[in-house]
């Protein structure tokens, strides 16, 4: 029976994705999927960034789980929003003279039934770019770098063919992330001095980050019953009322674990397999055990009870050992905490700036299951 339970249940997953399947199978996916100031970005730009950095989209976007679709989706978008980033960053380079690209040819036009959903428009692929003559030689620098690993240029050609990529295209991504690096050095503007008092606060405020705290490793005794079952709920607090005493009369811990616990760890005396922080104990098991020392236990019952569930336990608990956490001084974290505020001031300066290029770009989406303002949610 349970395993008809669990087909039905998988039939409830799938079953809904195959009829949406079926409905829309005849649906044409646009190849152009959005362009950027009269710029083409297709659907073989998207998966080709995707090979490299979410390669899990191209098992999940076939998948007929209606989760793992929808995650395929995600990264669809998450790498739309990337390469439409990119594409502002490009043109906005070659407005400052940062790179030499071809001249642009505006009177290419690409078909209705090429674009599947486009108005009709004039559009250009982005043109191939490159970047100054020493910025090129990093460029030169880093792809052999990477090639170093594969044993050889050769060799690395050849693995990013199988995977449908190139050597070029690896190098217009090392020229992107110089481009970048360039607009944080050169254009982004925000204050980069940063006051004792801004990091004595950042350190106040995320105190848990540096200031790690104990971890415990308990030996528990667990008495189980049912909340609404008044006669169980009864037997439960005799049983507990038997170890309380049994404890107090000075019988080992681990001893009176075999007599009355009910819990899977009672083949290994109520042991826990791990030490456990105490910030990650529940918090009735964390309030009764936080001052307790070494070989101490807690001398009356803990109630424990769960969210939707009916079952309820009485638990003693020892601690077997306490591991002291690490706790940083501010002295210690000074440097650390100062580079995380100018990076988070950094990255505000980025979202803006970006965020103006957007407002100033002409952005047209036509894949139908993402719009802009998915894509940026600070558009009006």
């Amino acid at each position: 029976m349970r395993k008809i339970a669990l087909l039905f249940s998988l039939l409830s997953l799938v079953l809904p994705v195959l009829a949406d399947d079926e409905k829309h199978k005849d649906e044409e996916k646009p190849f152009v999927v959005a362009s950027v100031d009269h710029i083409l970005i297709t659907r073989l730009d998207v998966e080709r960034f995707l090979k490299i950095f979410k390669s899990e989209y191209f098992r999940l976007e076939g998948s007929y789980l209606q989760i793992e679709k929808e995650r395929a989706q995600s990264l669809f978008s998450s790498a739309l929003h990337s390469l439409i980033v990119e594409t502002l960053l490009i043109n906005y380079a070659a407005r400052q003279n940062w790179i030499e690209t071809g001249k642009l040819d505006l009177s290419v036009q690409t078909s209705d039934s090429e674009l599947v959903a486009k108005p009709k428009e004039d559009y250009e692929k982005q043109l191939p770019f490159r970047l100054k003559a020493e910025d090129e030689k990093l460029v030169q620098k880093s792809l052999e770098e990477q090639a170093r690993r594969f044993g050889s240029l050769q060799n690395y050609a050849e693995i990013l063919e199988s995977a449908g990529l190139s050597i070029d295209y690896i190098k217009d991504r090392i020229r992107i992330s110089i481009l970048e690096e360039r607009l944080h050095k050169e254009k982004l503007v925000y204050d980069k001095n940063v006051a004792p008092s801004e990091i004595a606060q950042f350190y106040k405020e995320n105190v848990s980050e540096f200031c790690q705290p104990d971890s415990l490793l308990l030996r528990e005794i667990v008495i189980r019953f049912k909340r609404n079952n008044r006669r169980a709920l009864k037997a439960a607090e005799e049983k507990s009322v038997q170890v309380k005493e049994a404890l107090a009369s000075g019988e080992k811990f681990e001893d009176v674990v075999k007599k009355f616990s009910e819990s899977t760890t009672k083949e290994d005396e109520g042991l826990w397999d791990n030490p456990v922080k105490i910030t990650s104990l529940s918090e009735q098991i964390r309030n009764a055990v936080k001052e307790l020392k070494e070989g101490e236990y807690t001398k009356e019952p803990v109630l424990l009870e769960y969210e939707n569930s009916d079952e309820a336990e009485f638990g003693f608990f020892k601690v077997e050992k306490r591991i002291q956490g690490e706790h940083k001084t501010l002295e210690s974290v000074c440097e650390q905490i100062k580079a995380r505020i100018l990076n988070n001031r950094r990255m505000s300066a980025l979202d803006e700036f970006l965020a103006n290029l957007v407002r100033s770009a002409k952005i047209t989406i036509y894949e139908k299951s993402i719009s802009l303002k998915s894509l940026f949610p600070s558009l009006p």
